[in-house]
């Protein structure tokens, strides 16, 4: 029987198209390579992308409601070019094109996927997210200098890409996408093991805007999928994050790691992986996911109530300091690719900040009124398109429109753009969230 069941999984492997395989390894690699966001890295990413786009059995086709997207996103490149040029910025400029063109080519390529080869690509993409999670998780328990990031008292989750926020923009649109199919499929146990252990990750974070981005796209996902379905299908999932995080946070809070703090964190995300991926959302799950909910939650209260306030000055400083930039050049910004942002004080000196943590003020500093209303725009367009095909999307399409809805709130509070593993993981999922052009002209699935 084991062997049936290893020829069957061999058999599947075959059948899996090799630009899915290309496309889940250049964005595994994005992911551990501290996410693309040195130089060096984005060249050994685009390589499997581009190739895994050339050998795509079908090639991206463009059709009469995608010209708004694309003309939108084409001129928000053009400008950045432009601008680039206009205050000596050029070699930006030409990045910022390039990272704009890469994500509509990684969404151009994943919508022209077949059905069976998207449910790969998420399968291949949600395993990797998970691998991202584990990673997390065991550096806050470990303590691990690279894996793990060290805040004042406590560690957070930041695995390969090294920036807690990136990490948990990242687990954030992977839960949202795999609770809608979790939602749609109740039953299959290793979407709810695979939520689990995203959830859990994202909560290691410590991310406040990313739990906050996650929390809205859960509420958009209700609305798209229906409350009822998206609580049968999530229940077990966040009852066993609850139970894995309250595992992990002698680890969060502990000076150094010991036996103990290993051994309890060890033990909660294996109970809660099993209860996550095997139990049902029956009256009993919920009252117990209640419970440890609300015995975690006064846990946290003591111990982490400080990490999840509004108290963030280095936050609201770097806001002020782009704002004050782009007032000072309303018009062209002071050109892409900036980073250094200075805050005057009254009281005499300046603080530093490398960017700000809002990727709106961020591009209206660099790119002016212009860059900003297109940026907006984009989204909008995109978001609404989304919506609209929804239905004939099925779960992969709330899933995206969620996924990306969660990550365009974030981007409001922190510099997530600037990782290219994030806006290109995005990319894919927005891309499987929306219909193919052929499947409309059929009128099928």
């Amino acid at each position: 029987m084991a062997g049936g069941v290893g020829a069957r999984a061999v058999e599947r492997a075959r059948g899996i198209e090799p630009s899915v395989v290309l496309l889940v390894a250049g964005l595994a690699l994005a992911c551990y390579l501290q996410g693309a966001f040195f130089p060096r890295a984005q060249l050994l990413v685009a390589v499997p992308l581009v190739v895994g786009a050339l050998l795509a059995p079908r090639r991206p086709v463009l059709i009469r409601q995608d010209l708004p997207i694309v003309l939108t996103a084409a001129g928000l490149a053009g400008w950045a070019v432009a601008d680039g040029a206009l205050t000596g910025h050029l070699v930006a400029g030409f990045r910022y094109a390039l990272l704009i063109a890469g994500v509509l080519g990684v969404a151009g390529v994943c919508r022209q996927l077949s059905g069976t080869a998207r449910v790969a690509l998420v399968n291949g993409l949600l395993v990797v997210c998970c691998a991202v999670a584990v990673l997390g998780w065991f550096g806050v328990v470990v303590h691990h200098g690279t894996w793990g990031f060290q805040s004042p008292g406590m560690w957070r989750a930041s695995s390969t890409l090294t920036y807690p926020n990136a990490t948990a923009a990242v687990l954030a649109m992977a839960a949202l996408v795999c609770l809608a199919l979790r939602a749609r499929d109740p039953a299959a146990r290793w979407l709810g093991g695979a939520a689990t252990i995203l959830i859990a990750g994202l909560a290691a974070t410590l991310s406040r805007a990313g739990v906050g981005g996650w929390g809205i796209g859960l509420v958009l996902l209700g609305f798209g999928i229906g409350w009822r379905p998206l609580l049968r299908g999530a229940a077990a999932p966040l009852l066993g994050a609850v139970i894995a995080m309250t595992g992990l946070l002698p680890s969060i809070t502990a000076h150094t790691p010991t036996t103990v703090t290993i051994v309890i964190a060890g033990v909660a995300a294996v109970i809660g992986v099993v209860v996550g991926s095997r139990v049902r959302a029956t009256r009993l799950v919920l009252v117990v996911l209640v419970v440890v909910l609300a015995a975690a939650l006064v846990l946290l209260s003591g111990r982490l109530a400080k990490r999840f306030s509004l108290d963030s000055p280095d936050r609201w400083g770097s806001f002020r300091a782009a704002w004050d930039v782009f007032l000072s050049h309303p018009v062209t910004g002071i050109g892409p690719g900036i980073d250094q942002l200075v805050l005057a004080r009254a009281a005499g000196g300046a603080s530093l900040f490398r960017y700000a943590h809002n990727e709106y003020l961020q591009v209206l500093a660099e790119l002016g009124i212009l860059g900003g209303l297109l940026l907006v725009a984009f989204l909008a367009l995109l978001m609404h398109r989304l919506w609209r095909d929804r239905v004939d999307a099925g779960a992969l399409g709330v899933g995206g429109l969620a996924a990306l809805t969660a990550l365009a709130l974030h981007a409001g509070f922190d510099f997530v753009w600037h990782i290219p593993a994030v806006p290109l993981l995005a990319a894919a999922f927005v891309g499987v969230a929306m219909p193919q052009p052929q499947w409309k002209r059929k009128g099928s699935e």
